[in-house]
């Protein structure tokens, strides 16, 4: 009976106690662990444990964007305890506080006010699950203003335009538009949009605080701008361009001429080649003022793409409209210097003249040139035109004058375009002459030698050109070169004048002959002659002091097809060679004289005899030969006259026949000298006759010797003279060069 009671006791006790301590699941109250024991029928009060008490507890909750209320990710969440979280993607955030602390929750995310902006818990003694935030609503900052078309003026609109970093904006009928960003941060704008190119490129804007208006941009039309392959360049280097205006009021023009509608202005910039690459282009309307993106050069590229700072911007005009050429346009200077670039320099330009470009190919060594072109400035100097290639510039020569850089001398002045000119240069070279069309193009010649220009700017063929006047011409030649058109011995290989080229002319009474409009610019289907030397002589070095020899076909009845004629300086080098192609027809053989510019004797020398050799390819020998002349022609004698004129009356074959050249009879030394030159004799009883001469022809001293001599010219000029020495029926001549 006992047992009995103490087990109804245990029973009664522990499930009043039970229901009095249930609570609801996910109660903040603390645990309690019930163990339920009876020991020999007496319940025993250490059988009941203590409650299992938290001693932190949990604040969490979720941030949400005002409006759309869509998680807001980044958020700062501070607890005054130290502690802090940053929400997640799902805008929540969990934090830990300590039993009974009293602390305070603060949300931050650059300068965004959230709603609450605080909450405090006191004494906590609970989770707090659901403690959620909200952003304020706040004024943003506006970023606005207009789209125009760069062509045709008019504003953009309904266009939607990409500013990058997330904006866009579509554009209202006036063309306006309107982004809207956060206050107190820094933003770029990049306007792009498959239509158009934007200048400028774009716009920065650090720290904004308040709302910025008119930051307006011009749309240049993509698919308005058709480039000539040379014109292509990079739109967009990533560096601030800058924007050059056009004014319709400019009245671009080629010499005088507008230009049409859809033909392109474009700047030029320097390239790390050397060269001029395109940086740029606005197309032509004649309605709207032209606008072109000048662009920058990337620093972080290894070739350069577009201009350095305050680089002169270099104009050029594309004609699409009439002839499909290019030319360089002058707008006019700022502050007396060429414009320059500059990002956003917003460069106005009120006038763009273009001009024509006579780009002439000057070959290595003599040649002859000239330009249908008068300079754009009107008269310039020969120094000014020459400028261009002044570092390979030997010499420049009229029929009268000279222009030699290396010795101080210039006695041309002025470059004249009815004149021609002879040049020697170290290197091929492109001269280029920029301005319009020499006009009247009307050439006068006078009886004698002329040295004329070719007036055109295509080939032009000579006997048409001379058609009223071909009785009054004896001769035309190349400056330096074996073409001629000598009709009295009906040799014309020379058949067309080129232009930059000049030629020697000779004439037997005045006129005058106008040349002819071009109507294109491709050259005339005739080409003159080019010989190519395949015999074991040396090529003679063309100059522009030159003997022509006609050789008819009279005297060709020893000669084969193929046979080479050449004629030797007294030293052995070849002056002159031409091969015979056809027995049927007169040849000419071109004699060059010295070079007066180089140290060493590389043709005829004035006076100097002339000898001859033949030859004969088919059987790989070479043959003495000696010519007889034709005593009605100018220059019979057989010795080498500048301009000389001879006709060959007979050849004579004699290949037992060798000419003493008196080179191992006498020498003198140095040469180079300083003046004193010392002159010794292979024999000793042989008399020589020394005559030195400059290069005028003026007698500077002469002497008889036999054995040794020395001469002292120390007192003479510095410069290239001609020693002649005598002997019996040896003439020996060479150069003496005084330093």
């Amino acid at each position: 009976m006992k047992s009995t009671l103490v087990l109804v006791f245990c029973f009664l006790w522990v499930s009043v106690f039970s229901e009095k301590n249930q609570k609801p699941i996910g109660s903040n109250e603390p645990k309690v662990v019930l163990i339920k024991t009876c020991n020999d029928g007496l319940f025993n009060t250490g059988d009941i444990l203590a409650p299992e008490v938290l001693t932190q507890y949990t604040i969490s909750g979720t941030v949400k964007h005002a409006v759309t209320l869509t998680p807001f990710v980044g958020v700062t969440m501070t607890c005054s305890n130290g502690t802090s979280d940053i929400t997640d993607n799902l805008g929540q955030y969990s934090l830990l506080v300590d039993k009974s602390d009293t602390v305070t929750m603060t949300p931050s995310y650059n300068g965004v006010t959230f709603s609450p902006e605080s909450k405090s818990y006191i004494k906590v003694t609970q989770n707090y699950l659901t403690e959620d935030y909200v952003e304020v609503p706040i004024e943003m900052i506006t970023i606005n203003g207009t789209i125009t078309d760069g062509i045709s003026d008019l504003r953009v609109q309904n266009h939607t335009i990409d500013f990058g970093n997330g904006l866009s904006a579509t554009t209202n009928s006036q063309g306006q538009y309107t982004v809207s960003v956060l206050p107190n941060a820094s933003y770029t704008l990049t306007p792009t949009s498959s239509d158009y190119n934007f200048v400028p490129i774009s716009r920065s804007y650090p720290d904004l605080t308040t709302d910025i208006f008119d930051q307006d941009y011009n749309g240049i039309p993509v698919s308005s701008l058709v480039l000539p392959a040379e014109w292509a360049y990079n739109a967009n280097t990533g560096v601030i361009p800058d924007n050059i205006s056009v004014f319709v009021s400019a009245n671009p023009n080629i010499c005088g001429t507008p230009i049409q509608s859809g033909d392109l202005i474009g700047v030029f910039y320097v390239g790390s080649d050397g060269l001029q690459h395109c940086g740029g282009v606005g197309e032509w309307t004649g309605i709207y003022n032209t606008s072109i993106i000048a662009v920058g050069d990337d620093p972080d590229t290894p070739v350069k793409d577009g201009f350095a700072y305050n680089e002169i911007l270099n104009f050029r005009i594309y004609s699409n409209s009439l002839t499909s050429h290019e030319y360089p346009a002058y707008p006019p200077l700022l502050y007396g210097q060429p414009p320059k670039w500059a990002p956003l320099g917003g460069l106005i330009v009120t006038s763009l003249p273009a001009y024509k470009s006579h780009n002439i190919s000057i070959p290595l060594g003599w040649s002859g040139i000239s330009s249908y072109i008068l300079p754009r400035t009107g008269t310039v100097a020969c120094t000014t035109v020459m400028a261009p290639i002044l570092s390979k510039l030997v010499i420049l020569q009229n029929l009268t004058k000279t222009y030699w850089p290396s010795q101080n001398t210039n006695t041309i002045g002025n470059w004249n375009p009815l004149s021609g000119y002879k040049i020697k240069v170290t290197e091929a070279v492109t001269l280029p002459i920029i301005g319009c069309d020499y006009s009247p193009k009307t050439l006068s010649l006078v009886t004698g030698w002329n040295l004329i220009p070719v007036l055109s700017d295509c080939n032009v063929l000579l006997e048409s050109l001379f058609a009223a006047n071909l009785n009054k011409i004896t001769l035309v030649k190349e400056v330096s070169g074996s073409n001629i058109y000598w009709p009295a011995v009906n040799i014309k290989t020379l058949l067309v004048l080129q232009p930059g080229k000049a030629y020697l002319m000779k004439v037997t009474a005045n006129f005058s002959v106008t040349f002819p409009a071009c109507t294109s610019f491709k050259d005339e289907e005739t080409a003159n002659t080019v010989f190519i030397n395949n015999t074991p002589w040396n090529d003679p070095v063309m100059t522009p002091s030159n003997h022509s020899i006609a050789l008819p076909t009279g005297i060709m009845d020893k000669l084969l097809v193929g046979d080479v004629i050449g004629v030797f300086t007294q030293d052995g080098f070849c002056a002159g060679l031409v091969q015979v192609n056809d027995i049927s027809e007169n040849v000419l053989l071109q004699v060059f004289g010295d070079d007066p510019t180089t140290p060493e004797k590389d043709g005829c020398l004035e006076n100097e005899n002339l000898n001859f050799k033949l030859f004969r390819a088919q059987l790989k020998q070479e043959f003495e030969i000696a010519l007889d002349f034709d005593a009605s022609f100018p220059s019979s004698d057989g010795h080498f006259a500048t301009d000389g004129l001879s006709v060959a009356s007979k050849i004579v074959f004699n290949p037992t026949f060798i000419h003493e050249t008196g080179n191992s009879s006498i020498s003198f030394y140095p040469n180079p000298s300083n003046g004193l030159v010392e002159f010794v004799a292979g024999d000793s009883n042989r008399k020589f006759n020394i005559t030195i001469f400059d290069l005028t022809g003026q007698k500077t001293c002469e002497t008889c010797f036999s054995a040794k001599t020395q001469i002292n010219l120390s007192t003479a000029p510095k410069g290239i003279y001609i020693v002649k020495i005598e002997s019996n029926n040896i003439v020996r001549i060479e150069k003496l060069v005084i330093q």
